[in-house]
């Protein structure tokens, strides 16, 4: 048998293209006014050719010419064919109809030998329709032997079996596709790749597809549609719109449509003008062929893809001899095929998307016919819109209006095939896990699909001192960085798969590979499952954000592509706070939000401590209530965005992430984060209107609150620590651990004397051991060990100490709380201001106690064993603050519970149906009761925090709980089985509790000197300490004083 090398040479030596070639001439041609002077190609067809010779010169992907329909198209391919010396041409056409036209141009070859651009000597190609599906390899020899083109269609090419065999790559050397939008479908694909050696052209008139999915070639040539029209290329198109809005029936719309086009027809009859009908299934054009043939005088012949080509060639034939005047078809005359005369389009289906709209837009634009100027559209107004623009509904020239729609869209796919140009390895693939059965990997960026999910960090920069003043500002982020992905997010055993950096674009593009051993599988061998990830990073330098979009969503590996990619000595890098970030929805109007979490201002540690709102519009469920008992979460919905002008669809989060529904390119994402970025950066939007305003998400600070009428009160753990294990150890100077405990059994204890506007200084205690911690928010958000700390806190698991997991790290996701004087709370750098307006407490809420007489002994909160010792010893019977308290309430009420202890919620809980109270208790210091702000700080505070255990479930499970201990019975009255009795019959799940503070050392009476002050100010600290409680949870507050 012949081999196809040898076929290929002695066909390259009398191929009808290669022999020819001093035969052609890519020449222009050249008018002067109207008048021709020199023969030639149009300029845009050799500007096509030169490009695609220009292509092939340095590179073997496939080249993409885009040209609107009349331009010239297939003049362009079958030159192509001679200034490449071609030796064997595939033509693939997208139907029956178009391929016998592209066989006859083919063979024909007027346009290049009327304009002497081909001579006419030139030998005839041997053109080869492939009508029938051929399986035999010797026929297809024959068939490659003795022609230099075959036309065929998709669906003939793939049904031949076995056609890697049948046809061997190399059997054609340049393979042309016509109405190249339809190559990512699979039939076209798999040609395209099985025939992959040749030179690939794709001709289309529109670079791009509805579905996103780019053409996978790269765009050589863009013919503009509008230069077109301006140069009479392309036909002005005329609307010629039928009113049906008020027409019920479907049969009576076509019928308005079948009298408008026929009355359109009877003025342009004369022109030898045809007409196209377009509908969208066999069936209907079935109905509309009954249709106009009895309501109309119009004569119609119908075609659809499943006729017979005999039957087709009949009825087009009719057409063409003017026994027709006009066609109904199924969209198989909707692109490609060549018939002038048809300049009326009667639409009774629209197409809603641009590229089948151009196409079809493009059969009657054509200008090589009598009276072409203008082209007609006959179709009723519809409202739906085609890239943002009501087309049928538009009463202007659609040729002023479609050459933009396809501007914008070809520029976007020119913008993109630049973008991923700039995309380079940085990383070459890790080759040491190999799978024999699988082929090199060899990812393409084009094909990268992100979900659009992002964290967002953003940058502050450092005070670096320039080295010149003319200096561009440097680079925040260096994305050439490699991570390391090892132990990140769970993985182990990741293999870097793909690494490609554009910095043109500052992005970084990731493909990770985990490697999994099966959960059935014993052995530690090469079997092994590969987890596939996506990460990509992408700095946005002129607003100094940094973006992680991953498919992995875990906040460690966010720190640590942070971490890695921020230049330390450049700038710091920082989560967006809620205030900022909620600029993304500023402007929104006409919302409608699907999900709404809510953080409860109280309830800590479990599932109460979080509220969310699920289904349509459930902004309208929001209450007053809401708004005081929590704070605003993460929220997800719609609206029109009236600073972008578009519509959106977003998810925010209190973590810094934003989402949405909808995954798309690489290029795509980054526009989409680039608008985020235009409104997180604009302090403008801050004055715009913004929904969700009824819960409060609190405001941006640059410096803390203090001033000498509002100290720092207290501090408590974020309530989400609560709802974790976290143990730290204390570790000393001499690297040795002194202390261990859960992190929410260590007490915050604050510095008041130490903290300034710009540092706030606390201790951790738990025991005897401290750390001694300092806390800023300017230039950013960090807490920092002092230098007089005698211990640091790690993380801690099992037995061993994770000494590179500072307490600091887990601080960073859940800020401590702090509370000020005025009861603002902060978390991070964003006050929750308490702006409600508040009375002074009534004299009966601060009761004056005679304690002496009470035989109480104030300067004891509680007895030790060594104190009652010592007592029974001294003769001394008074009581403990708590005893006496005990005793006061175990007459009244049916459950007594003594709680204090490390993370108590109070030293005393008394519970009977119509009444709960907490008590708070607090030594006298000294021997006499004074008026000093600062002793009341402290069980202000420890009031206030109380309230988080309002919640009656959250309560009961405490309480329970914490009765399990090893302290004993915590139950001085009653049982927990009357507890819950008590609880459950509330039918509020939120608990009404008077909050009691006990304390001795309090001077309520005969104030002197500076004591009238600060009584005056305790009076106003415990005032909004109540109207805080209050506000929250529909608490109390009263106080046991001296």
């Amino acid at each position: 048998m012949v081999s196809y090398l040898s076929l290929h040479y002695q066909s390259f030596l009398m191929s009808a293209f290669s022999s020819a070639y001093q035969q052609f001439w890519l020449k222009q041609q050249i008018k002067v006014g109207e008048e021709v002077v020199q023969k030639g190609l149009r300029e845009n067809q050799v500007g096509a050719v030169g490009a695609i010779l220009a292509h092939f010169s340095v590179r073997k992907d496939a080249a993409l010419v885009s040209m609107p329909t009349g331009t010239g198209k297939t003049a362009v391919m079958i030159a192509a064919c001679y200034a490449l010396r071609a030796s064997k041409v595939l033509v693939v056409t997208p139907s029956q109809m178009v391929r016998k036209q592209i066989a006859r141009h083919f063979k024909l070859r007027r346009d290049l030998i009327n304009n002497e651009v081909l001579s006419p000597d030139a030998p005839e190609p041997r053109v080869y329709e492939l009508k029938n599906v051929i399986h035999n390899k010797a026929e297809w020899n024959d068939i490659l032997a003795n022609h230099d083109v075959v036309v065929g269609i998709p669906d003939t090419l793939n049904r031949i079996e076995e056609l890697p065999q049948v046809l061997e790559a190399n059997a054609f050397d340049v393979v042309l596709v016509d109405e190249a939008h339809h190559s990512r479908a699979k039939s076209w694909t798999y040609l395209l790749n099985h025939f992959s050696p040749a030179k690939r052209i794709l001709v289309t008139a529109t670079a791009f597809r509805n579905d996103k999915k780019d053409l996978k070639a790269r765009l050589v040539y863009n013919y503009p549609l509008k230069l077109a029209y301006d140069l009479g290329q392309f036909s002005k198109i005329e609307y010629v719109a039928v009113e049906t809005a008020g027409i019920q029936e479907p049969t009576d719309r076509d019928l308005a449509i079948a009298k408008k086009t026929e009355e359109v027809f009877g003025s342009h009859q004369q022109h030898g003008h045809k007409i196209i009908i377009r509908t969208d299934s066999r069936t209907r054009a079935e109905q509309l062929k009954q249709l106009y043939d009895s309501q109309t005088a119009l004569k119609l012949v119908l075609i659809y893809s499943k006729l017979a080509q005999s039957t087709i060639d009949k009825r087009m034939k009719k057409l063409e001899e003017g026994e027709a005047d006009g066609v109904i078809c199924v969209d198989m005359m909707g692109e490609g095929y060549d018939f002038p005369s048809l300049k009326i389009a009667a639409i009774h289906a629209p197409h809603r998307t641009l590229p089948i709209t151009l196409q079809f837009v493009g059969r009657i634009s054509r200008t090589n016919v009598a009276a072409a100027n203008t082209a007609h559209v006959v179709a009723s107004t519809h409202d739906f819109e085609i890239d943002k623009i009501q087309l049928f509904k538009d009463t202007r020239d659609w040729a002023a209006i479609l050459p933009e729609l396809h501007r914008a869209r070809t520029d976007r796919t020119e913008e993109e095939q630049h973008f991923f140009d700039t995309l380079e390895e940085v990383t070459p693939p890790d080759d040491t896990y190999v799978v024999d059965t699988e082929e090199a990997l060899l990812l393409e960026n084009e094909e990268l699909k992100p979900f659009y999910h992002t964290k967002i960090y953003r940058l502050i920069p450092k005070e670096v001192a320039k080295v010149d003043e003319d200096e561009e500002e440097p680079d925040l982020v260096d994305l050439s960085v490699v991570p390391n992905f090892n132990g990140l997010a769970n993985m182990s055993r990741v293999i870097l798969r793909h690494h490609h950096v554009s910095t043109e674009y500052r992005l970084a593009v990731f493909v990770l590979g985990e490697l999994i051993t099966p959960a059935w599988y014993g052995a530690d061998d090469n079997l092994k499952d590969v987890k596939n990830s996506l990460i990509l990073a992408y700095y946005d330098k002129p607003h100094n954000l940094l973006y992680f979009c991953s498919s992995l969503k875990d906040n460690e590996l966010y720190k640590e592509l942070a971490h890695s990619y921020v230049v330390d000595r450049l700038a710091f890098a920082e989560i967006l706070s809620l205030p900022m970030l909620k600029r993304v929805l500023a402007g929104w109007e006409g919302c409608k939000f699907y999900n709404i979490g809510m953080r409860s201002r109280k309830a800590k540690g479990s599932n109460e401590s979080y509220r969310q709102l699920l289904g349509g519009s459930t902004q309208e469920l929001l209450t007053a209530a809401d708004a005081f008992n929590y704070t605003r979460g993460h929220s997800f919905g719609a609206g029109f965005d009236s600073v972008l002008e578009e519509e959106m669809l977003l998810g925010i989060s209190t973590s810094s992430k934003v989402w949405s529904i909808v995954d798309g390119k690489v290029p795509e994402l980054l526009d989409w984060l680039n608008k985020l970025s235009r409104k997180i950066s604009d302090a403008e939007m801050d004055n715009l209107k913004s929904p969700l305003t009824e819960l409060d998400c609190g405001r941006d600070i640059s410096e803390f609150p203090i001033s000498d009428d509002n100290a720092l009160v207290a501090a408590d753990w974020d309530g989400s620590i609560y709802n974790r294990e976290t143990r730290v150890a204390f570790v000393d100077a001499d690297d040795e651990v002194v202390e261990e405990a859960l992190l929410v059994a260590c007490e915050i204890s604050i510095c008041r004397e130490e903290c300034t506007q710009n540092q706030l200084v606390f201790f951790v205690k738990r025991g005897q051991a401290y750390a001694k911690i300092g806390y800023r928010i300017k230039p950013d958000i960090a807490f920092y060990y002092l230098e007089s700390t005698p211990c640091k806190l790690h993380e801690t698991r099992g037995n061993n100490v994770l000494r590179q997991k500072s307490l600091f790290t887990l601080l960073t996701d859940a800020p401590i709380n702090f509370y000020f004087e005025d009861w603002s709370k902060l978390a991070g750098r964003t006050l929750m201001d308490f702006n409600t307006g508040f009375d002074l407490m009534p004299d009966g809420a601060i009761q004056a106690i005679g304690w002496s007489g009470l035989q109480v002994n104030v300067n004891r909160e509680f007895y030790t064993a060594d104190d009652i010792t010592a007592n029974t010893l001294a003769g001394d019977t008074r009581l403990s603050i708590h005893d006496y308290i005990e005793q006061m309430v175990l007459p009244d009420y049916d459950v007594v519970y003594y709680d204090h202890a490390s993370l108590e919620v109070a030293d005393i809980l008394a519970f009977r149906p119509d009444s709960i109270k907490f008590f708070h208790c607090k030594k006298q210091s000294g021997e006499e009761p004074r008026c000093s702000v600062d002793d009341i700080y402290e069980v202000c505070g420890q009031a206030v925090k109380s309230a988080v255990w309002t919640n009656k479930k959250v309560l009961l499970n405490r309480l329970v709980y914490r009765n399990k201990g090893d302290t004993g019975n915590r139950v001085k009255k009653g049982s927990l089985d009357k507890l819950k009795e008590i609880l459950m019959s509330i039918n509020n799940p939120n608990l009404t509790v008077d909050i009691v503070i006990v304390q001795p050392g309090l001077k309520t009476t005969n104030h002197s000197g500076t004591q009238v002050e600060a009584y005056q100010r305790i009076r106003k600290l415990f005032s909004g300490a109540h109207a805080y409680l209050q506000t929250i949870g529909s608490c109390t507050l009263s106080v046991l004083a001296s």
